[in-house]
């Protein structure tokens, strides 16, 4: 479908749905944002994830890119299933939801998109449960983008070590990504539907010594100090689509 006629809603416009928006806009994309807080530079309207009920005509739109995270209501899963009963009343060719690479669990091990998941916390354990919401609801494109833990230089979590000393966990790597690389990913998958779930993974793997030492070198904040006895290297999240990890 060209551009320039595909129409996107963006549900859940915050850290990541925003900037999405305005650089799909800036490439010809027809974009509507929603949330409960009214946003500027983009195309919105107020929607609230636990109290929509009804098809909004603002939804309909040839994708829905769905950013809402467990938080985002008192009833995560209840709700997400009435969204995806609304998107095939709406007949909705794409929805592109993300996760987490938090469904795999804490068991040290390599995880890609074929690895069985194991959820451990509530959050985790409701996010996998969403995730099956989509991929059995027979809707005809579902892409599934488990996300590692996002970062920017405007919320990056060096800043909460920063300083501090004797932090467990040294040598466990780090499974993150960019905020603009999850953003371009999320572009991706847009502009050509994948039918499938996605790891969108930074590919270096730092252990977290290395990772927030260096990170907090660079923006210029006192550096942590990790405890390295631990040779715990945790799990290690990779994909098994090499254009999928940056």
């Amino acid at each position: 479908m060209d551009a320039r006629l595909k129409s996107v809603w963006i549900a859940g416009a915050g850290y990541l749905g925003r900037p999405l928006a305005q650089q799909l806009a800036a490439q010809a994309y027809r974009i509507v944002a929603s949330s409960r807080h009214e946003l500027s530079g983009v195309n919105w309207h107020y929607w609230d994830f636990q109290a929509a009920l009804l098809v909004q005509d603002f939804q309909q739109t040839d994708v829905w890119v769905v950013l809402l995270p467990p938080s985002g209501a008192v009833d995560y899963v209840a709700q997400m299933q009435v969204l995806c009963e609304q998107a095939q009343a709406a007949n909705i060719r794409h929805v592109v939801y993300t996760s987490s690479t938090s469904v795999y669990g804490d068991a040290a091990r390599v995880c890609d998109e074929r690895s069985p998941i194991a959820p451990q916390t509530e959050s985790a354990r409701k996010i996998a449960a969403c995730e099956n919401i989509w991929l059995q609801s027979g809707l005809p494109h579902i892409s599934v983008l488990r996300l590692g833990g996002l970062y920017d230089d405007e919320r990056h979590p060096a800043k909460r070590l920063s300083g501090r000393v004797d932090i467990a966990g040294g040598n466990q790597v780090v499974n993150v990504v960019h905020r603009q690389h999850a953003i371009q990913a999320l572009i991706d998958v847009v502009q050509q539907p994948k039918e499938s779930v996605l790891n969108i993974v930074e590919r270096g793997h730092p252990t977290r010594a290395e990772f927030y030492t260096a990170e907090a070198a660079r923006l210029g904040l006192p550096v942590p100090v990790f405890n390295v006895d631990d040779a715990h290297r945790g799990k290690v999240i990779v994909s098994c689509h090499q254009h999928w990890s940056f």
